[in-house]
């Protein structure tokens, strides 16, 4: 029997009612779920997950801003 391996997305942040993750290679993604069923440092998985460019283009915008304000995004 063949396992799945899936991909691991680490929960960095919250904005807008949205889990903000990124995996090894520090793509983004979020999922929309309420904060109390995960923190940060929690892990989703890709059934969870939608890359952050499918947001609209101000949204997207405004996670970077905060995420780089707060130093959690890689220069």
């Amino acid at each position: 029997m063949s396992e799945r391996i899936q991909c691991g997305y680490e929960v960095i942040a919250w904005m807008n009612g949205m889990a903000i993750a990124e995996d090894e290679e520090h793509n983004l993604v979020f999922c929309r779920i309420p904060e109390d069923c995960c923190d940060v440092g929690d892990v989703l998985f890709d059934e969870d997950v939608t890359l952050i460019d499918t947001l609209p283009i101000q949204i997207q915008h405004d996670i970077w801003a905060e995420l780089s304000k707060h130093g959690l995004l890689l220069e």
